[in-house]
């Protein structure tokens, strides 16, 4: 199209197209081509002028996967903030240079990689995406294949990166539901089925771009035919080895997934890609009724009104919380939020309390609304944002031997490959492990906010020993009747377990913090208790479980000590002979 200029993947100049000098679309060498010597001269000076370095150990810093909750918070650390910047900048000189050098409208840049959207999120640049959405099945086993010659190298004779299944389906989630994420803070975003692209290319792009405010000319897709487009060559770089076709090229869809995928592997790789499956099917139920014009925005629909909660389990992990919150949950004179962990008075509060109050819509005059959110204790100001929103509700708090505590965390977070090999390692690079332990003056925090009546302290021990004693006392102070537990009530712990794949389940984290972001919280809770993907994502630790070493349990003792001997002044738990404390 005369008006836009196909660039390829230009993230990849400053990590490996220059430094390898490798071919342009074109079929010349970085450094030979025109096109990207005109780009570099009026950008920089020339490309040896050019940050290359830099920007390359930027895109490390702002625009990987693990930095999107970042640029989602309101403010910044000052180095991250600082990093942001500059990487903003070298993109704005980047996409000007060519814009500049090309005379087009639009660039278009197919890096795919919406880590670096967000990354550009307030830069001033115009950014507009338009999202290529394939079956997770068909992208995983393409995904897959092995030995595809990557002929974008001068050079030795190179290959396509290649994923396992689980891992590509892994990044698919990641992908969808950050780019539906990016649609609900505004960016103007439109979404190609690959399925409907091939059939119908012309139609489906023009649409496309009309969705983005892209001006289509009426001859400005002659090119494009039922089955065939003709291509001009490119100065695209990096990408697929297709960017390298010119001339006649046909169009069909590659359906070899459903004839050559095992049906246990495709099963698998849907279990995966649920969380966005389910998501993206609700979603479209809420904002398209029978007869309208489907809407642009991916945002929820409004829900009734519902009451604030008058009761909060406030923390820590790795203390009962899941047990509390599934029998609660059944509770006819209890409402509880069908998911837990919402992160309102920590990571949300900016929503305000009008999104807050939406998950309690389904409360029926039940004695107790609340909610059950681990983290609330560790977020200093989570107990003045929660007097000032609901006043004084019952809070809760459940104390584990910080130790037992610690290592619990530690597993779950090698369980998703956030974590180092040893526990001992963990505790040194790791501060919040033994500093989530710190009760005492966690519980302070609450303390100088709230009387002490508002606060339940109990202890997990008697969880263990007794869980229907451990239950009637919450009752009682919760001035609910008492009701029986269940038989399958007694444990509802999923076994100590770890990654089969690491980037698999560091993706499939990442698209679960996604999707919880985007209301999606009691999604996120089905998916996790579902067995299936638990034995999809996971394989149990067995004889190779990690174990805690009396030196790492001495070492958090000597840490924690007077916090221990604090409370037990204060609540008269006798902590430190019921946990063996030896410090």
């Amino acid at each position: 199209m005369p008006n836009l200029v196909n660039v390829g993947e230009v993230t990849d100049i400053f990590r490996r197209v220059h430094a390898g000098d490798e071919l342009c679309g074109c079929g010349q060498a970085f450094s030979a081509c025109p096109f990207w010597t005109s780009v570099g001269d009026y950008g920089w000076g020339g490309w040896s002028r050019a940050p290359l370095a830099e920007v390359a150990a930027l895109q490390r810093e702002v625009a990987r996967q693990r930095h999107i909750p970042l640029h989602l918070k309101v403010r910044h650390r000052t180095d991250f903030a600082r990093a942001r910047r500059e990487y903003q900048d070298a993109y704005r000189r980047l996409y000007n240079a060519i814009q500049t050098v090309s005379g087009a409208d639009f660039v278009v840049d197919a890096s795919k990689q919406p880590a670096h959207l967000f990354a550009l999120r307030g830069s001033g640049i115009d950014v507009r995406v338009l999202h290529l959405l394939r079956d997770v099945r068909g992208v995983s086993w393409s995904q897959a294949k092995r030995d595809v010659a990557r002929p974008h190298s001068v050079a030795a004779r190179e290959t396509m990166h290649r994923q396992a299944p689980l891992e590509a389906a892994g990044r698919w989630l990641a992908c969808q539901t950050e780019i539906d994420l990016l649609a609900r803070l505004g960016e103007r975003t439109a979404t190609v089925r690959y399925e409907d692209l091939i059939p119908s290319p012309r139609e489906v792009i023009e649409t496309a771009l009309g969705q983005l405010g892209v001006d289509v000319a009426p001859d400005a897709l002659d090119h494009v035919g039922e089955g065939v487009a003709h291509l001009p060559s490119s100065h695209g770089l990096s990408g697929n080895p297709s960017r390298f076709q010119q001339g006649e090229v046909p169009l069909r869809m590659d359906e070899a997934w459903k004839r050559s995928m095992p049906r246990p592997q495709q099963l698998a790789v849907g279990a995966v890609a649920s969380p966005y499956l389910v998501l993206s099917t609700v979603t479209r139920r809420r904002e398209v009724p029978a007869g309208a014009e489907p809407r642009t925005s991916s945002a929820p629909a409004t829900r009734a009104r519902g009451p604030l909660p008058n009761f909060l389990y406030i923390g820590p992990d790795k203390a009962g919380s899941t047990w509390l919150h599934e029998v609660l949950v059944k509770h006819p004179d209890i409402f509880l939020t069908p998911a837990k962990d919402l992160y309102f008075f920590d990571r949300y509060y900016q929503r305000g309390v009008e999104w807050y109050r939406r998950f309690f819509s389904g409360a029926d005059h039940e004695r107790v609304v609340g909610e059950v959110c681990q983290d609330y204790l560790f977020d200093p100001a989570a107990p003045a944002r929660i007097r000032e929103v609901l006043g004084t509700p019952k809070m809760m708090v459940t104390l584990r031997d910080p130790s037992e505590r610690a290592f619990s965390s530690y597993l779950y977070m090698r369980k998703h490959g956030r974590a180092p090999a040893t526990f001992s390692e963990a505790l040194d690079r790791i501060p919040k492990l033994v500093e989530h332990g710190r009760y005492g003056a966690l519980l302070e925090n609450y303390r100088e906010v709230f009387p002490d009546e508002a606060l339940h302290v109990a202890v997990f021990d008697d969880l263990k020993a007794d869980p229907q004693s451990f239950l009637d006392r919450v009752l009682d102070w919760l001035e609910v009747d008492r009701m029986d537990l269940s038989d399958g009530d007694e444990d509802s712990k999923l076994p100590a377990s770890r990654a089969r794949n690491v980037p698999l389940a560091w993706s499939v984290r990442l698209a679960a913090n996604v999707v919880r972001s985007l209301n999606g919280a009691e999604l996120v809770g089905q998916v996790k208790r579902s067995p299936l993907v638990h034995r999809v994502l996971y394989v149990p630790f067995g004889g190779e479980a990690p174990r805690m070493s009396a030196e790492d349990r001495a070492r958090v003792h000597r840490e924690l000590a007077d916090d221990v001997t604090d409370l037990d002044d204060r609540y008269g738990f006798n902590l430190r002979e019921r946990w063996g404390w030896t410090a």
